[in-house]
């Protein structure tokens, strides 16, 4: 053993095999509950002394002793040596660092040995660290290891039973669980199933509507088709009189006619410009036949607004009664034309 600091020790075992381990662990716990160590620090202190035990052993002269030393108050101690360069897992150092208050591992100045030294403090006063170190190797030269074997079995069923029941109840929760889950996945698929449903429903409406409005499209489309055509027809129907009666104008007041007296070359001429007017509203209907098709290309034209005053003024006459006033306009395309109601 390397030389540690000053105090008493208790015992000292050898560890040769897991029996060994155990009657480590015995000593341990009952030294702990001597010095008033109890509760978590207890249970951390005896797991780490027997992991260590049983990891390092087979390694040459391993064994234990256990020392009480004076820190204030008394501090108990179990130191694991061993000879050779053989070195504990670092998961257990990692442990030991955290769960107890303090832990080392030496090396012997000579290099023939190592020490891992396990340290928890006590709530004992060091006054009495030697009657109670005497005391302490009494008790445990005294003790019935047997019943001490019989009492950590019956500490391990007590442990093993609550892990059973803890782990009982963990598995009624989770069963629990997966009723609940499948109870809400049931609900899931059942909205599933009616929102599809809906969506078909809605979907169908939709195609059909779709289809309807293309009937009726197609049904616009023809009727359009149709009025253009009229239009068309109509307006090259009506070129053909207006043009008779705008050359019948003309001839009358060609200067070669026969002579007309001024109120009747007048009222002629009149009818040559009703004949113009009719003949520009006819080209007015063909030129919404070719907007509506696509074909119509304007053409701007300049409008005189004197001349087309004075034929207003010829053509409404005197003053009329107020239930025929006379309006007029022009054309898209610039020609002057006037409808008198």
């Amino acid at each position: 053993m390397i030389p540690g600091p000053a105090g008493q020790e208790v015992f000292t075992v050898a560890l040769r095999d897991g029996g060994d381990v155990i009657a480590l662990r015995r000593s341990t716990q009952s030294v702990c509950r001597a010095v008033g160590l109890t509760g978590s620090p207890l249970v951390r202190l005896t797991t780490v002394v027997s992991e260590a035990g049983e990891s390092l052993l087979g390694v040459p002269g391993l064994a234990a002793r256990l020392c009480l030393e004076d820190a204030g108050t008394v501090v108990l101690a179990v130191r694991l040596g061993w000879r050779g360069d053989s070195r504990p897992p670092s998961r257990l150092l990692a442990a030991a660092t955290r769960l107890l208050d303090d832990s080392g591992l030496r090396v012997a100045p000579d290099g023939g040995g190592q020490e891992l030294r396990l340290v928890q403090r006590t709530p004992t006063p060091a006054a009495a660290l030697e009657e109670l170190a005497l005391e302490l190797r009494g008790r445990l030269a005294g003790d019935d290891s047997r019943a001490d074997l019989v009492e950590a079995l019956r500490t391990q069923n007590h442990q093993l039973l609550a892990a059973l029941e803890e782990s009982q109840h963990q598995q009624e929760e989770l069963q629990r669980l997966n009723e609940e889950l499948e109870e809400t996945n049931a609900g899931v698929m059942a909205l599933y199933t009616e929102l599809t449903s809906e969506l078909q429903a809605t979907n169908s409406g939709v195609v059909a509507l779709y289809a309807e409005l293309e009937d009726k499209t197609r049904q616009l489309e023809l009727a359009h088709e149709y009025k253009t055509r009229f239009w068309a027809n109509v307006s090259h129907e009506l070129r053909s009189p207006v043009n008779s009666v705008i050359a019948l104008a003309r001839l009358l007041l060609d200067s070669r006619a026969e002579s007309l007296t001024d109120e009747q070359r007048q009222q002629i001429g009149l009818v040559q410009a009703s004949g113009s007017t009719l003949l520009a509203l006819v080209d007015e209907l063909l030129d919404v036949a070719k907007a509506e098709s696509g074909r119509l290309e304007p053409q701007p034209a300049e409008t005189d607004l004197r001349a087309l005053l004075h034929q207003l003024r010829a053509r409404c006459g005197a003053p009329r009664s107020p239930g025929s006033p006379c309006a007029s306009r022009t054309t898209s395309s610039g020609r002057p034309w006037s409808r008198t109601r």
